[in-house]
């Protein structure tokens, strides 16, 4: 005999309903490359550092034991520059170098690490170990330090994976917050027009960061956001501070809102070294010839 129809209970009807708000969706093609790149998302850490002049060496040895920690943590390095005169600055030169001793410099450092983990857990493991403390014993040969991690929207690439390709260059921006909002507003900003870049402008602008700081690790700079995008050429660098975009919206905001300074360092200063070399000794053998 068939079984009688027996009208479902009205708590099976909500529980049907609920089931129906969470429903999962096949995912779609954008949904997919978010996901990827949360995924492969890493934390930026920025580092700077004011070395003393008079203990300069020394400076620079205690900034290489400290790189030396990142890569034992399975951390990478993406870019370490200590030599300021192959900076381009763009904007904030008075942040970077004090006009006079009435009006501080807010950025005066001279060495710039950019590094990443995996993980903003990571990061900390790195900082608290043991290998961190015995370095930081010796600071004092330091004038400043200042180590801030950051959300960052891609993964981080190690220098040393980079010598033969990729990009050469990273503008940075380092923001001080006179207005909290409109900074984050501006960060927002700054990644959807670097996002649009390829398509807006023809260069690739590839985005690292774009955000206000996660964490506070040595606070001797007024560090509070920072944006950061790696380019091929100084060329396409130019392309993007010099869109009608970056001019007209982004430069604006950032100077009514933020004490920044806007500068792009190479990723490989060796190589600058060897141009800089190359260039006077072909000036040296144009005069020889004349």
């Amino acid at each position: 005999s068939s079984v009688p129809h027996r009208p479902s209970p009205p708590w099976f009807k909500r529980a049907l309903a609920v089931v129906g708000m969470f429903t999962i969706k096949p995912p779609t093609p954008t949904d997919i490359q978010v996901a990827e790149a949360d995924v492969q998302a890493h934390t930026f850490v920025v580092c700077l550092f004011r070395v003393h002049e008079n203990l300069r060496d020394k400076g620079l040895a205690f900034i290489s034991r400290l790189e030396e920690t990142i890569r034992r943590r399975k951390g990478f390095v993406q870019l370490r520059s200590d030599k300021p005169k192959f900076w381009k600055i763009y904007d904030g030169k008075d942040h970077n170098v004090e006009p006079h001793h009435l009006d501080p410099a807010v950025f005066d450092f001279t060495s710039i690490l950019l590094a990443g983990f995996p993980t903003f857990e990571e990061v900390h493991t790195w900082w608290s170990s043991d290998e961190v403390f015995e370095v930081l014993k010796g600071r004092d040969v330091i004038e400043k330090i200042g180590i801030f991690p950051i959300d960052g929207l891609q993964h981080c690439t190690d220098c040393q994976a980079m010598k033969g390709f990729g990009d050469r260059f990273v503008l940075f921006e380092f923001l001080k917050m006179l207005k909290f909002q409109p900074v984050q507003q501006y960060v927002d900003d700054y990644k959807r027009f670097g996002a649009n870049a390829l398509k807006d402008l023809g260069v690739n602008c590839n985005l690292l960061c774009s955000e206000g700081i996660c964490g506070v690790l040595m606070n001797e700079f007024p560090l509070e956001a920072c944006c950061a995008s790696s380019w091929r050429s100084d060329t396409e660098a130019n392309v993007w501070t010099d869109s009608d975009n970056y001019q007209m919206h982004l430069i604006p905001s950032r100077q009514k809102y933020a004490k920044t300074f806007v500068v792009l360092v190479p990723i490989f200063e060796d190589k600058m070294e060897q141009l800089v070399f190359d260039t006077k000794s072909s000036g040296t053998m144009t005069r020889l010839k004349g």
